[in-house]
């Protein structure tokens, strides 16, 4: 009886009192059978496992309704209901189900569950009996995509566009002063990168004061050079860094007294493209920058108007994104191969934390990055090579560890997000335990937890380095890394004295009488340079 009441419900919405509820409920006859055969006897008028009930749906409002389809959507798709010991529906009548709900989840301005799905998190809800059966004959494709750069990239990013090398890289691995990083990723253990996030309000505020500091940096040495500033005139004193040397083609437009020509536009706008896109402009971008270089010139002056420029092309929304669209023709399956230039840097962004090397470049100009053949080249060289990707692990985490420099940070930043073991510094048990002692054992300024980081860092980095069982190993090892700051010789001579010392005291009142305790044992705690004999206040 209160199954077809339900399917009499759904079937008759149109004659509800609440015509606008109705007209947006009106379910197909086929929907309308499923859910009477699968769902009306748990979640009805007289019954409501889990204080759901859908033959109420017509009266709810739009904000409850859209909370219970989202809720009937999951369960719809990952399969939970109805329960294992019901009666199933058919893919067919699960599909049919699904289509309609979503539709209704869409035109109340909910999110579709496939965007959801698409997170990390939803991994380990892909049906693994699908995924192995060998039923799926569709090939392997990722689809064409942009996504924000992460933290270490934009940071990167920053640092090309004033084509810094060498020790000045170094220099600003931990950031510049005047730039305020717009992405923090989630600080949770496992994937924290990925291709959902689009640019927001907050970037672009952010990146407007960013353009503004970064253009009047890459003109500084040429302003000085033209006598506008002086070299010291720095508004903060604790911002005193600019590039000794400015972009020629900059140099000439502020060096020059009168208008700059089209030709010396041009040079400037394509150097700017390079320092911050790495690509020329095209025609229509030329032709478009050139003009609002003009015109800015002409209302506010060489430097301005060139400047207004420069901050213009670092407000491109290509520099916060890594493209993958694709080019060239598709194949038999629908898929299209990155371009070459699309490809070298994803090649380099999945292995490190900046752009490709000289040599990437050149392959990718030369047409030598089409198959998996040369991705498999470029790949292995760039695993091979020690220098291009050299720096810290995670420079955020500069100002509470000791900086882990190493040759590929981004494979040990992988399993430090993997394993979350970053997290001792928050979980770190033996400073108060210790009274404080374990906080600063001779281990610089960044403490006891840093170091542990430091050293789980240098257990991976070996397990990856032998390349053999390597989660295994780092799962189930009782094996680790321990600081120390003398040669093995030296050290064991240490850890028998200490042994020594644990012996002997072990059953001492060291703890409610340590200046007694300290003056009996005086001689073998200072030759192990646990104090310092000539203290008279030991307990200190």
């Amino acid at each position: 009886m209160m199954k077809s009441r339900l399917l009499a419900m759904f079937m008759m919405l149109s004659t509800c009192a609440t015509a606008r509820a109705v007209d947006s409920l009106a379910v197909p006859r086929d929907a309308a059978d499923v859910l009477n055969r699968y769902c009306a006897g748990c979640h009805g008028e007289t019954k409501q496992k889990g204080r759901v009930r859908l033959d109420a749906l017509g009266a709810m409002s739009d904000e409850l309704r859209l909370d219970l389809l989202g809720r009937v959507q999951e369960q719809l798709h990952f399969a939970q209901m109805p329960p294992e010991e019901e009666k199933q529906p058919t893919p067919a009548q699960r599909k049919l189900l699904s289509d309609w709900v979503r539709g209704q989840v869409t035109r109340l301005g909910g999110s579709d569950l496939r965007d959801k799905l698409r997170y990390p998190d939803y991994g380990n809800n892909v049906d693994h009996d699908k995924l192995f059966s060998g039923e799926i004959k569709d090939k392997a494709f990722t689809p064409a995509r942009r996504w924000l750069v992460s933290p270490q990239l934009f940071h990167a990013r920053v640092v090309d566009a004033f084509k810094l090398e060498g020790r000045e890289r170094e220099n600003f691995r931990r950031g510049f002063f005047g730039v305020t990083n717009p992405f923090v990723l989630p600080e949770h253990s496992g994937v924290r990168d990925y291709d959902n996030t689009a640019l927001d309000g907050g970037h672009l505020l952010v990146m407007l004061t960013n353009a503004d500091w970064i253009s009047s940096k890459q003109i500084w040495a040429a302003r000085v050079k033209a006598g506008e500033i002086k070299a010291d005139a720095f508004e903060n004193p604790k911002d005193r860094w600019y590039p000794k040397i400015a972009q020629p083609a900059f140099e000439a437009i502020i060096l020059k007294k009168t208008p700059p020509t089209e030709a010396e536009i041009a040079a400037a706008v394509q150097t700017q493209f390079d320092c911050v896109l790495q690509r020329p402009a095209d025609d229509a971008e030329l032709k478009r920058y050139v003009a609002l270089t003009r015109s800015a010139i002409e209302l506010a002056g060489n430097t301005e108007g060139l400047r207004q420029m420069l901050a213009a092309v670092l407000l491109e929304s290509e520099f916060l994104y890594r493209l993958e669209l694709g080019a060239g023709e598709t194949d038999e399956y629908g898929r299209r191969m990155l371009s070459p230039r699309e490809a070298s840097y994803a090649i380099a962004y999945a292995l490190g934390d900046r752009g490709p090397d000289a040599a990437l470049i050149k392959a990718a100009g030369e047409g030598r990055l089409n198959s998996k053949e040369d991705y498999k080249r470029e790949v292995t060289r760039l695993l091979a090579d020690e220098d291009h990707f050299r720096g810290p692990i995670d420079a955020s985490l500069g100002d509470k560890i000791n900086v882990h420099i190493t040759s590929h940070p981004k494979i040990a930043r992988f399993f430090r997000e993997f394993f979350g073991y970053t997290a001792a510094l928050k979980v770190f048990k033996d400073i108060p335990r210790s009274g404080g002692y374990y906080q600063n054992p001779d281990r610089g300024h960044t403490g006891t937890p840093g170091w542990l980081i430091n050293e789980a860092d240098e257990l991976v980095l070996w397990c990856v380095d032998r390349d053999q069982n390597v989660f295994e190993t780092l799962l189930t090892t009782d094996q680790f890394f321990v600081y120390h700051n003398m040669d093995g010789e030296a050290g064991q001579k240490l850890i028998a004295q200490w042994k020594h010392i644990y012996d002997t005291l072990k059953d001492t009142p060291w703890k409610s009488a340590p200046e007694e305790v300290m003056g009996k044992h005086l001689e073998i705690l200072s030759a192990a340079r646990v104090i310092d004999g000539r203290d008279k206040e030991l307990w200190k």
